[in-house]
């Protein structure tokens, strides 16, 4: 973690790859499913408007989206659902990673992707250092998008949206 934060702060130039679309999205299923299944969370992906390819960072962005569900997870209560949904809207793609927790309170949505943040103090524990939604953020940035962080108007769990252009 620590070196994709000494990443994230280098502004490195990003290694870009042609990524197959669906071997990224069996990877990043993977990945999910060992977290979900740990806390007896289901987890949906959803995937609409995807092209067979496109050019990115593989090890930074998966990084950054597994950031994300992360958070997600550890925020959403046991035995809830997790879902994730990929698409291309108007050129550019779209990670929404959407839980089941309580959402992001207005001033974690001004400065979550700071770098050490934590909305809960509680959460002071060694496993939590503030800075998931830092690395997630520069990582969007490098590839020329952003982060967006939201509640679902249904649930009022969070949601967050990496997106940058294909």
């Amino acid at each position: 973690m620590l070196l994709d934060v000494s990443r994230a702060e280098s502004g490195l130039q990003l290694v870009r790859q042609e990524i197959v679309t669906q071997e990224f999205l069996d990877n990043l299923e993977m990945q999910s499913k060992a977290l979900t299944t740990a806390k007896n969370i289901c987890l949906c992906i959803v995937k609409s408007s995807l092209p067979e390819s496109f050019s990115a960072d593989p090890f930074l962005l998966m990084r950054a989206v597994m950031n994300l569900v992360t958070n997600g997870v550890e925020y959403s209560p046991e035995g809830s659902k997790l879902c994730i949904r990929i698409s291309v809207v108007d050129g550019k793609m779209r990670i929404c990673v959407i839980d089941s927790g309580r959402g992001f309170s207005p001033e974690a949505k001004a400065h979550a992707a700071e770098q050490f943040y934590m909305d809960d103090q509680s959460r002071t524990s060694k496993a939590h250092y503030g800075i998931g939604l830092f690395v997630a953020a520069s990582v969007a940035e490098q590839h020329g998008g952003g982060l967006l962080l939201e509640n679902a108007s249904d649930t009022g769990g969070g949601i967050a949206t990496i997106y940058f252009p294909i």
